[in-house]
């Protein structure tokens, strides 16, 4: 309900019932519902909200705007849609969409089968949780993982393959605005924002993510992470035919891709160090797993199965194994390809000497900052020091943030600097996460003399790298979109600059 239209008092079900139908026939439209059945008997996709009307998608769509008013007796008329006899419906139709969801890897896997798409030749819209790009460039800042930049994306008229990641907030709130895709991608489930929405357990989570499942296509394709046992179990009653299955893992071997090809479904997983696909009846070799710039040489395992999901996505888009291999040797060179997710930076080491390694996350969540905290400890020698950032948003219960702080300490980090996330406070008070966090880490082993802060993201961040010395290593979870896009800017900027440690900033 908007608020001026919520009930006055709380409700019993049945009572709540009949205020919503109340409401919605207050709303009722003929001319809408008459749209939406021709759309339908035409079999053309619909994307609707308060204000917009469109059919088809992206290029092959056309968008109407609407009004609503209030009419002399105080019910909802909508003015200003078209008459179906004006639509060009010869010209409306589908474009290839994927809709990507998971615990962690979202974002990673959207840009990744997004450069899929554009080295295919197509005009790429994509929305994450980084924002709005069309064909590669910057549409919208901010949050989008949800129907908003969906929306934006399937009724930019420039664009010919949408590829949208959907929150599991949005989802759950409102819906998805994508109500049908070629395929599906869920990268893996794991604790994560319990209690909100009514989500309170990995059974819960799960169902929330699949929803994504149902929006799949008679003729398209649900991916998921084979080495997920918490999604496989989840996803046991969906029981798609194997050719519109497709399984990932760390492992080309593990048993359910062997059973999956054997039944002719598809698989993408790593055998002899080598990233190998079989769509069907048809196998391609995409290359060392080492080589490939987001898997780190081979010590980020979780962005390798990012690299397996966005390549199974790609392939049942109708993506040529040899474009998809040629993407995966280029992508996360650059820091701009995936700008805040497992960027690489490492400063000084010229002539021989000691560098420092320095990785850049979202890692938001426990499971996330482990992983990325695994990556450190693969890249540092065992007499380096290791920096950290720590920080998290105010949504999250007491426990959760007392579980990111254990994950933490468990790594023993030499220094962490606190931050403060004054634009994700949501509910709580400046001060009160640095300080669970805080508590948790000294109950965990760590010296409160090696706990500096809370301060702001790009002052901690500042406050690291004066602090590091050469051999040392750092890792920056960055977390608000307002600071985080320049901290990455100015960090890049002192790479190319040949700062080492010991030097002003």
């Amino acid at each position: 309900w908007e608020s001026g239209d919520a009930p006055p008092r709380p409700m019993p079900w049945a009572e709540a019932l009949r205020h919503l139908r109340a409401r919605a026939d207050d709303e009722r439209s003929d001319a809408l519902r008459g749209l939406l059945h021709q759309a339908a008997e035409r079999d053309l996709p619909v994307v609707l909200d308060d204000e917009v009307f469109a059919v088809g998608r992206g290029a092959l769509s056309r968008s109407y705007a609407f009004a609503t008013r209030l009419d002399e007796t105080h019910q909802r008329r909508i003015t200003g849609l078209p008459d179906a006899a004006h639509i060009p419906w010869a010209d409306l139709s589908r474009i290839p969409t994927a809709a990507v969801t998971g615990t962690n890897g979202k974002t990673t896997t959207v840009r990744l089968l997004a450069a899929m798409a554009r080295a295919h030749g197509w005009r790429t819209g994509l929305c994450s949780t980084g924002g709005v790009e069309i064909d590669g460039a910057e549409a919208l800042q901010g949050d989008y993982a949800g129907p908003a930049g969906a929306r934006t994306v399937l009724r930019d008229a420039r664009v010919q393959c949408a590829v949208l990641e959907a929150a599991r907030g949005g989802m759950l709130r409102r819906g998805m605005a994508c109500a049908e895709a070629d395929v599906a991608v869920v990268t893996n489930i794991s604790p994560d924002h319990f209690g909100e929405w009514g989500i309170d357990d990995l059974a819960g989570l799960g169902a929330a993510k699949l929803i994504v499942a149902h929006a799949v296509r008679k003729r398209g394709t649900l991916v998921l992470n084979a080495d997920c046992g918490p999604l496989i179990e989840a996803a046991q009653g969906l029981n798609p035919p194997p050719g519109h299955q497709a399984l990932f893992s760390l492992e080309n071997d593990h048993p359910l891709l062997l059973t999956l090809r054997a039944a002719g479904g598809s698989t993408c997983g790593v055998a002899d160090g080598r990233l190998m696909l079989s769509l069907h009846e048809i196998r391609s070799d995409l290359g060392a797993v080492d080589t490939m710039p987001l898997a780190v040489g081979g010590a980020a395992p979780y962005n390798i199965a990012n690299l397996a999901a966005a390549a199974l996505a790609a392939a049942h888009l109708g993506i040529e194994a040899e474009t998809i291999a040629q993407v995966l040797t280029r992508f996360g060179e650059s820091p701009s390809d995936n700008p805040g997710r497992l960027n690489h930076l490492r400063f000084g080491g010229r002539d021989g000497g000691a560098h420092i390694d320095l990785l850049l996350d979202y890692a938001h969540n426990p499971e996330g900052l482990a992983a990325l905290l695994e990556v450190a400890q693969r890249l540092r020698s065992p007499a380096s020091r290791l920096g950290l950032l720590l920080g998290q948003a105010g949504n999250r219960s007491d426990a959760d943030i007392a579980a990111l702080a254990a994950v933490a300490a468990s790594a023993k980090p030499d220094h962490i600097a606190l931050k403060e996330l004054p634009s994700m406070l949501r509910g709580r008070q400046l001060g009160q996460v640095p300080a669970l966090l805080r508590a948790t880490l000294q109950q965990n082993g760590i010296p409160a003399q090696a706990i500096s802060g809370p301060a702001s993201e790009p002052e901690q961040a500042r406050h690291l790298l004066q602090w590091a010395e050469p051999g040392d290593g750092l890792v920056l979870p960055l977390h608000e979109s307002s600071s985080a896009a320049q901290t990455l800017a100015w960090l890049t900027e002192l790479q190319q600059s040949y700062w080492q440690a010991g030097m002003p900033l």
